[in-house]
């Protein structure tokens, strides 16, 4: 690394750099001689611990060195003195041995123990012991070598502990010098860095300069970003954001649904200026940041209960500091204020945290909130804009599009977003039950919603298995069939037999027998029945999903002055019989009583959000909601 990092050096020295690359690189010079002592004491993998030993490299110290042959070589210096002794004393079966009691020895056979005894082998070979055939000797030599092998490893050790300070001491002369390399080095890898992630992630160089400028086109979270881009999943939504004021505050407003991406838009823009104003580039297509003094955020919900702190008073807590300190070259983001306590408390903080923001700390802010009564303010306070999270609703669904816009958010589509989080439907449906009746309550100006009006104490019904399909023949006919594979003659023999399938079996996508017209007969005449065929897409009203008998009925029997009305037969729904088919009047401009009825198999499984209250007395509200099921479906069906 040190070797790859001082080529890099070398290279970046004599071109125009930066000033701040510039001052880093020279920074980095001047340590020659203790690069060299470093390289010459040290091995290229020392162990983590001192204490371990084996860190200074082989052929430094001559002591050391000597310590480490007796300590890892032992027996190679005992083999060899043991040939020398056996030389000398013309004793080829002479041995070096080693017991417990006497160490090393040398040893001979009885045969030889006169020889050893006698002069001059006796001034060089000491008697130790004598047993029934051998005899034993020592030497000073073997003494010594003894002494040396069984300390070896704690000589070593203390060796390299002595050379290991004397390398420290030399590095701690050098303090100040690679304290000031160490901050250069830290300078060169975060700008390499930034630059890099600059390059790979198209962020932009951002204008940065003493105005009150707050402009962002195409603005992305960086991290959020790189996420998405890991799972494989969607492609991140850029937004722009624009908190610019030549004086007094700059505020918007944000609304919109939960999980529709507001605390990310707050987030995204505050790394932006934090990254501009560090001087980084920024994930943006243009950025303009005017100098930020404070960054203040006040998201997410957290407690402090070991200092006696709720989840609403560290809310409120931070929501003080930010409205004592923030000053006009502040930026703030503030997610969700006031919402930790009773709705009309919440709503009051909230609302005069914003008249402060903009009237006394006078910051550039974007505060996100999901009490649209706030939205007002924009028409009052001249430095408050409304911006809003845009979604679409399908079936029923909320499909988050994660883009912002001007605007206000008229709900926050909570439910839906329960519903997406797995509540059971049982518990869905009962909320939207009391969502409905709140919010007619609040329309109508009817005050607080009595505990009596609403359902909380109704049981509400299990929910029902969905009844299976039968088999459909043309579906199977088409699972049979490969277009990729077929001529143009066996293709059209293939649509023929699609065809005479769907006539005999006429069969509908619940497995019962098609929809068909009947003329009815108009009131105050008779005619013959008419010809059977299905309505097209401009016979049928809005869908609207009033809830209604009267709304439903118009949706599906609503025709034009034909009188045509669907007459739907029982066996439409496996299981049904003429007990379980409710009439739905049609409420158009066929007369009650000439029999233009919508009669219809009635579902056990009705979807809660179909539910419906009847306009007939005679219908039970079980009845008619089933009624409803089926009115949806049919009228898919022929839209589609």
């Amino acid at each position: 690394f040190r070797r790859v990092l001082f080529r890099s050096v070398d290279r970046c020295r004599d071109q125009d750099l930066p000033q701040l690359m510039s001052a880093a690189i020279a920074d980095l010079q001047g340590f020659d001689d203790l690069l060299s002592l470093l390289d010459a004491a040290l091995i290229a993998d020392p162990p983590l611990l001192a204490r371990d030993g084996g860190f200074i490299a082989a052929g430094y110290d001559p002591e050391l060195d000597e310590a480490r042959t007796l300590r890892d070589e032992g027996r190679g210096v005992i083999a060899a003195m043991q040939q020398k002794y056996a030389e000398q004393a013309g004793v080829a079966s002479l041995k070096i041995k080693h017991n417990n009691v006497l160490g090393y020895f040398i040893e001979t056979t009885a045969t030889h123990a006169d020889k050893m005894m006698s002069p001059p082998l006796n001034e060089t070979f000491i008697h130790r012991q004598t047993t029934a055939n051998q005899v034993r000797f020592t030497t000073v030599e073997l003494s010594e070598i003894e002494t040396r092998i069984l300390n070896a490893g704690n000589l070593a050790l203390e060796i390299e502990k002595r050379l290991y300070k004397r390398l420290t001491d030399a590095i701690l002369a050098s303090a100040p010098q690679l304290n000031t390399a160490a901050r250069a080095l830290a300078e060169l890898d975060l700008l390499t860095a930034l630059a890099d992630l600059a390059r790979g992630e198209g962020w932009t160089r951002p204008q940065v300069d003493n105005s009150r400028a707050f402009h962002v086109e195409g603005g992305r979270h960086p991290v959020v970003e790189q996420a998405l881009r890991q799972q494989g999943g969607e492609t991140f939504v850029a937004n722009d954001c624009d908190l610019s004021a030549d004086d007094g505050a700059a505020v918007w407003l944000l609304t919109g649904p939960n999980m529709a991406g507001k605390s990310t838009f707050l987030r995204q823009n505050a790394l932006i200026a934090l990254l501009a104003q560090m001087g980084s580039y920024v994930p943006a297509e243009r950025a303009h940041i005017g100098i930020v003094s404070q960054l203040f955020s006040r998201v997410g919900a957290s407690d402090d209960l070991a200092r006696g702190r709720s989840t609403f008073m560290v809310e409120m807590v931070e929501t003080a500091a930010i409205l004592n300190q923030a000053d006009d070259r502040a930026l703030v983001i503030l997610d969700e204020i006031g919402r930790g306590t009773a709705t009309y408390d919440g709503l009051s903080i909230a609302w005069a945290t914003l008249e402060h923001l903009h009237e006394v700390n006078r910051s550039r802010a974007l505060f996100a909130t999901h009490y649209h009564e706030l939205t007002q303010l924009a028409a009052k306070l001249e430095g408050v804009d409304n911006a809003t999270v845009a979604v679409k609703e399908w079936e029923g669904e909320v499909i988050f599009l994660h883009e912002v816009r001007k605007g206000a958010a008229d709900r926050s589509y909570g439910v839906q977003v329960a519903q997406l989080a797995g509540l059971p439907a049982s518990v869905v449906a009962r909320a939207r039950d009391v969502l409905d009746m709140l919010e007619k309550g609040s329309r109508e100006g009817g005050g607080k919603v009595q505990i009596d009006d609403l359902p909380l104490f109704a049981a509400a019904p299990p929910p029902q298995p969905k009844p299976s399909a039968a088999p459909s023949p043309v579906l199977e006919l088409l699972d049979g069939i490969h277009p990729d594979d077929l001529s143009p003659r066996e293709a059209l023999e293939a649509l023929y037999k699609l065809k005479e399938a769907a006539r005999k079996n006429k069969r509908g996508p619940l497995g019962g027998p098609l929809l068909h017209l009947s003329q009815n007969t108009p009131a105050g005449g008779a005619g013959p029945p008419g010809p059977q065929r299905l309505p097209g897409r401009d016979q049928l009203s809005g869908v609207d999903d009033t809830p209604t008998c009267a709304a439903r009925s118009s949706r599906s029997c609503n025709m034009k002055p034909s009188a045509e009305t669907w007459m739907i037969s029982p066996a439409l729904v496996p299981g049904t019989g003429a007990s379980n088919i409710a009439s739905c009047s049609c409420g158009s401009n066929l007369s009650p009583t000439s029999g233009e009825t919508m009669r219809m198999p009635c579902f056990s499984n009705t979807p809660s959000n179909e539910r419906m209250v009847s306009s007939t007395p005679s219908i039970s509200a079980a009845a008619t909601s089933r009624c409803s099921s089926v009115a949806d479906s049919m009228a898919r069906f022929m839209l589609s």
